[in-house]
Order: structure tokens, then C-alpha cells, then sequence
């Protein structure tokens, strides 16, 4: 309680001001403490009651930055499927051309008896890529590049060229003996192999299903 007369602070309760000696008015005696702004200037409370502090706004940067990433994260990868699924898939052989003395034939996979699923190239995701001939099967990356192709793994590259109206790659025969090797190969194979290499040119294409 407040002293009426000279302002001091009093006990609740008290009947004389110990600071001028006035009667304090019983009216006033158990009266609610009144407003003093130095105790929220200097203590920081009103009416002896501890200010409440304003609740922390939490922080939406964290939200923003994720909100981004995710935004980025989906449009890197619809320009990847933009530009590359055109690519994706099986591509099966259809058709050997032979260049021999200037004369040009071309045989298609029955002719050769060969079916799709014994030679084939698959194109995944991430420009990763199967091969798979006469029951053997490789895999590496493959890189298209306008109207020419390389596939590759760790020891070799074999370089192609790409049709994208026809969709098919086609590979000459002496980019694939970079992978044959005499020792690995039976006297038959061998023996295959010289005759093939008589001709000027053997170019093996490969059509997408």
C-alpha cells in the first residue's frame, strides 16, 4: 500500500506512515496495491506480478530452405527425364549390313537367326546400360550425344551412331572385337572372326522395341 500523504511504500495493513507519521485511512488500509511504473520500469513487474514474456515467434527460414530444395530436387529431375527417357529402354538387334567391295547387303536378325533377347542393349535410368550377347551380358554407361553413342565400363568404350527418328544405335562389328580377345575365344570362333574381318565393313543395328 501507498502512504496518501508522502507516496512511501507501506506494509498492507499498517495504520501510520513510518516515513511522515501520518494516519493511513482504514479505507485504505487493505486497498489493492496501486500502479507504480518505476516497478515495471526498474523491476520489471506491475502490481508485484512477474511480466509474462511474449511467446518466441519460431522461425519459418528452416521451412523456406527445405521447401526449396524439395522445388529444385524435382525440377533437376524432370529436365533429366525431359532430356534423357527418350533414350530409356530395350533396344534389340534388327539388322546386320556387310560393305564388301564396294557392295552393300543388308540382313535382318531372321535372316541371321538371331532373336532379340539373344543380343539386345538396355538403357536404364541414369544413362546406365546393359549389353547382352549370345548369353553374355555387360554393363557400363552409355552416352548420347546428337547422332552419336558410346557406351562404355571401365576398361573399354565402343563408339556408335544414334537414329532418333528410327530409333535404333547402330555399332560397326570392329568396335565390339575391342572387347574379344584370341585367347578367349575357341579355333570356330576364330576362325569366324578372320572371315568377318575379310569383309570392309560390318555395321550391326539395334532397334528400339
Amino acid at each position: 500500500m501507498i502512504c496518501p500523504s508522502c507516496g512511501s511504500q507501506l506494509p498492507d495493513g499498517t495504520d501510520f506512515c513510518s516515513n511522515c507519521g501520518s494516519v493511513i485511512p482504514a479505507d485504505q488500509q487493505n486497498a489493492a496495491p496501486s500502479f507504480n511504473p518505476n516497478d515495471v520500469i526498474f523491476n520489471g513487474a506491475s502490481n508485484n506480478q512477474p511480466i509474462a514474456s511474449a511467446p518466441a515467434k519460431k522461425s519459418s527460414s528452416g521451412a523456406i530452405i527445405g521447401i526449396v530444395i524439395a522445388v529444385l530436387v524435382i525440377a533437376a529431375l524432370g529436365i533429366y527425364f525431359a532430356i534423357n527417357a527418350k533414350y530409356m529402354g530395350t533396344y534389340e538387334i534388327d539388322s546386320m549390313t556387310i560393305t564388301y567391295m564396294g557392295e552393300t547387303m543388308t540382313l535382318s536378325s531372321s535372316d541371321l537367326g538371331i532373336t532379340g533377347s539373344e543380343m539386345q542393349i538396355t538403357v536404364g535410368m541414369f544413362n546406365k546400360v546393359t549389353l547382352v550377347s549370345d548369353g553374355q551380358k555387360g554393363s557400363g554407361k552409355i552416352k548420347f550425344s546428337g547422332n552419336s553413342v558410346e557406351l562404355s565400363d571401365s576398361e573399354v568404350t565402343i563408339k556408335g551412331t544414334y537414329d532418333k527418328d528410327a530409333k535404333t544405335i547402330s555399332i560397326p562389328f570392329s568396335e565390339f572385337t575391342k572387347y574379344l580377345s584370341s585367347s578367349d575365344l575357341s579355333a570356330d570362333e576364330q576362325s569366324t572372326l578372320e572371315m568377318l574381318n575379310m569383309f570392309d565393313e560390318i555395321t550391326l543395328t539395334f532397334k528400339k522395341k
